[in-house]
């Protein structure tokens, strides 16, 4: 599954993995995914949370405030996922399907955390008033795009395909 990740995605988890060792955690869950969507702060995730009015410092300080350990854990080497956490990764790979995608991007991922509703990235993104139904519906208007009124008949998956034949109509 992992080369379906987008490099934004696979620097999500790296980023998920720093913050589970800054925050001093032998483990990476779904709060670790969250900061390393935040710290990651170009995709479409952030896209959408922007759009949906949050303040990414606030939900960062709201993660770090909820995950906080008394004491620094030394962990050296690799940091397992929680089974939580892994599910969302799986998740997140099933989202990419419905939206007709071939990789699992940062919005892909925002929606797996958002859907799950018992992990603590989950409670506080509805903390937030971040839902999964809010985040599909901003993610549909980020697709459709305002530039590209044709792009709802196109396959999502493919619009870059289908845009590139008519930029070069001699070579196709």
């Amino acid at each position: 599954m992992k080369n379906n990740f987008s490099s934004r995605v696979q620097m999500v988890i790296q980023f998920a993995r720093d913050e589970a060792l800054r925050l001093g955690h032998d483990y990476i869950g779904t709060e670790h995914l969250l900061l390393g969507l935040i710290r990651e702060g170009e995709g479409i995730a952030t896209e959408i949370l922007h759009a949906l009015g949050c303040d990414l410092d606030e939900i960062k300080q709201a993660v770090e405030d909820a995950g906080r350990v008394s004491g620094e854990t030394m962990t050296l080497g690799n940091i397992p996922f929680t089974k939580r956490a892994e599910k969302i990764l799986k998740s997140a790979y099933v989202e990419a399907e419905r939206y007709k995608s071939d990789i699992i991007g940062t919005e892909h991922l925002l929606l797996a955390l958002v859907k799950e509703r018992e992990g603590l990235a989950a409670q506080i993104l509805n903390s937030f008033g971040v839902t999964y139904e809010g985040v599909a519906s901003e993610l549909n208007r980020v697709l459709d795009g305002p530039t590209n009124p044709s792009s709802s008949s196109a396959p999502m998956g493919n619009a870059d395909s289908a845009q590139s034949k008519s930029a070069t109509p001699a070579l196709d």
